[in-house]
């Protein structure tokens, strides 16, 4: 056999192994077919910060890097689709331990608020027992310096007569015996701080006491009775601690009157 009919024979076994090729419009019926039998899934994102745009990143966004080609053992060029970037990030991680802190910091600070109880004789950080009597209002029961004013003399409490507040927060109070203690304790007030040890008791040789028009003392050496201030309204008095009385009222039908009344 020569080398031309040799041609025309694998030429003629050629055209007649090759299949007819498939119709265009036939294929993609069928395939539209078979798409509507397949459940559609498509990718959606939660939040909107995760949305994948390009462009430069922002300061809130994960560091990326190019892609970068991993040699091949089968000799063939290496080709690497997509992109990489670093799963820890250092923005993230801030931000994440940030809001760990926070919500930390807001269970720790809510949680003595949540155990604080109406329990009586409760302590307090200033070293008080206190008692509420009614929402917003707590009774001091005692201090840490010995001040107890559930204690009887013997009889009866303290009569808690006036009460200072200084401005370096210091709660000052002036209380006296009260009925028949007064017979078997040293006739005077007694003023104290909160919350500090002494409390010392003014010596008095003259009585004093308003009504809230001038000031009537008496004097039971002398068994002697003065009116000082007799047209002036007094809206307190004092006991000084050498015997002496201070005053606070008005003034020549104003305010603004202060006065000292030292019996001379």
């Amino acid at each position: 056999m020569n080398d031309d009919r040799l041609l025309r024979e694998v030429a003629s076994w050629l055209v007649e192994a090759d299949p007819e090729p498939p119709d265009a419009k036939t294929s993609v019926r069928q395939a539209m077919a078979s798409a509507a039998q397949v459940r559609q899934r498509g990718r959606r994102w939660p939040l909107t910060i995760l949305d994948r745009t390009a462009g430069r990143p922002t300061a809130n966004q994960a560091t990326e890097h190019p892609p970068s080609a991993i040699p091949a053992t089968n000799g063939h060029t290496p080709t690497v689709t997509g992109r990489t970037q670093f799963m820890f990030s250092p923005v993230k991680a801030i931000t994440a331990g940030a809001l760990v802190f926070a919500i930390g910091g807001v269970m720790l600070i809510a949680q003595p608020f949540d155990q604080q109880a109406s329990v009586p004789g409760a302590a307090t950080e200033a070293g008080l027992v206190t008692q509420e009597v009614e929402p917003g209002v707590e009774r001091i029961i005692r201090d840490d310096a010995g001040h107890d004013l559930d204690e009887k003399h013997p009889t009866n409490r303290y009569d808690m007569d006036s009460v200072l507040v200084t401005p370096d927060g210091t709660v000052w109070l002036s209380s006296s015996y009260l009925g028949s203690d007064n017979d078997v304790n040293a006739y005077g007030p007694l003023v104290w701080a909160l919350g500090q040890p002494e409390t010392p008791q003014y010596s008095v040789d003259v009585f004093c006491e308003t009504s809230g028009v001038g000031v009537t003392c008496f004097d039971p050496a002398t068994e002697t009775e003065t009116t000082y201030l007799a047209a002036t309204s007094i809206t307190q008095l004092a006991m000084a601690p050498d015997g002496t009385y201070w005053a606070v009222g008005n003034h020549g039908g104003e305010n603004g009157g202060l006065y000292h009344i030292t019996f001379e």
